[in-house]
């Protein structure tokens, strides 16, 4: 997308044990490329880890949101382990967990929401 912001995003499963990892995960992306990982990555995230992010593109500019070594607790309703939320206010509300996930998700604004529980 020339046009555009990419982002890809990256999580490894949580383990068990207590890690103390720094959590630079609340931030605001705003440039044409980046990137965003769970606290550890490319090792397991500490547990109870929170993160939010929110991206935002030029206000005639979409966002294309790449999903990148996507590993999160398995459970049937994602409420009951780890999940993660792609939000365009424009648009909808998505919610993934375990591992299965789309390729990529294309804003219908400026402006996606990505929320990590």
């Amino acid at each position: 997308m020339a046009h555009g912001v990419v982002i890809s995003i990256c999580f490894v499963l949580s383990s068990l044990l207590s890690a103390s990892v720094s959590q630079e995960c609340d931030e605001v992306l705003t440039g044409p490329l980046g990137e965003v990982q769970s606290p550890g990555y490319p090792d397991s995230y500490p547990p109870n880890t929170r993160c939010h992010w929110l991206i935002q593109a030029p206000p005639t500019r979409k966002i294309i949101l790449n999903l990148n070594d996507f590993n999160l607790e398995d459970s049937a309703d994602c409420f009951s382990g780890d999940y993660l939320t792609v939000t365009d206010p424009k648009g909808e509300s998505n919610m993934f967990c375990g591992q299965e996930h789309p390729q990529s998700i294309e804003s219908v604004g400026n402006v996606l929401y990505v929320d990590f529980w």
